[in-house]
């Protein structure tokens, strides 16, 4: 029972560090172009994962010139896209309106599976599927058709949805090469493909020269991204997995998006309108009935 109140907190601490990178990344957009924080984050995560890739080379799982082509699109959709979007989102509408465009996730996941891997959806799921489409949709519109007046804060929420879109590519990608290769082999090396790819696009920004000479202030928060969201987040993610259901670890994924939102109140002053509160309801219905196993298979 200890053990599995450890895994818990374990899961809640990951919730609330991921929740938390939305409001860090819109802080860091006032100094920052968003490509620079996705580059300096994935600079320190690689240096990190250095070691890691090196303990998996000795255990014997290497890195082969057949890997490179998998790599790179793992690391394009993974990491450079996904962050380029999910940043630039955020650096344009609110937190709370980026952060719940990652609920749907599973929702995207599910259609993508259903076409590459050819896993079945039945009309209830579909049914649900469309109830998040709307969630989405209200989210982003917050229930104004006036697009003209508020095209910053659409577009904004619209590339925090294509960035959840890489992350289900990414995903259904990643199940599909994970017969060949660990689930940790895979971060390590998309990340570190990934940052390869962001470092040229990060020098043709104007403001490249910020990256080399940045504030005490940024680069710590370039660091708690670097070393909480991504690097304890992962093996604590993974760890419980390896210990608990999966969908014992998903209920905790919901965290997520709540933790982003009483952050954002308490941070960044930002309040949960009305259309996006009940788009977001509509979402977590949606994705919850989409991903749900049927009752028939207990």
């Amino acid at each position: 029972m200890v053990r599995k109140l450890f895994l818990y907190l374990l899961l809640a601490l990951t919730a609330l560090f991921w929740g938390s990178s939305w409001i860090v990344v819109k802080s860091l957009t006032a100094d920052l172009d968003p490509i620079l924080i996705a580059t300096g984050r994935f600079l320190l995560v690689s240096v990190m994962f250095i070691p890691v890739a090196l303990w998996l080379h000795v255990k014997g799982e290497r890195l082969e010139g057949k890997d490179v082509g998998m790599l790179i699109l793992l690391g394009i959709f993974g990491v450079a896209l996904l962050y380029i979007l999910q940043y630039s989102g955020v650096n344009l509408t609110t937190a709370i309106n980026a952060s719940l465009m990652t609920t749907f996730n599973p929702t995207v996941t599910l259609l993508l599976s259903s076409f590459f891997l050819r896993e079945k959806i039945d009309f209830k799921k579909v049914a649900a599927i469309l109830i998040a489409f709307l969630g989405a949709f209200l989210v982003i519109t917050n229930g104004d058709m006036n697009f003209g007046t508020k095209m910053s804060d659409i577009t904004g929420s619209i590339l925090s949805l294509l960035s959840t879109c890489c992350w289900a590519v990414y995903t259904v990608m990643s199940k599909k090469a994970v017969g060949s290769h660990s689930a940790i082999f895979l971060v390590v090396y998309a990340s570190i493909f990934g940052t390869l790819l962001l470092l040229p696009v990060a020098f043709l920004t104007p403001t490249a020269p910020k990256l080399l000479s940045l504030s005490l202030y940024d680069a710590g928060w370039l660091f708690y991204l670097a070393v909480t969201c991504t690097v304890f987040g992962y093996f604590a993610w993974s760890y419980s997995l390896e210990r608990i259901d999966a969908s014992e670890a998903a209920i905790f994924i919901y965290l997520v998006p709540l933790s982003s939102i009483l952050l954002s109140y308490i941070f960044l002053g930002e309040r949960l309108a009305p259309y996006s509160a009940l788009g977001a309801v509509l979402i977590f219905a949606g994705v919850y009935y989409s991903t749900k196993e049927g009752s028939e298979k207990y």
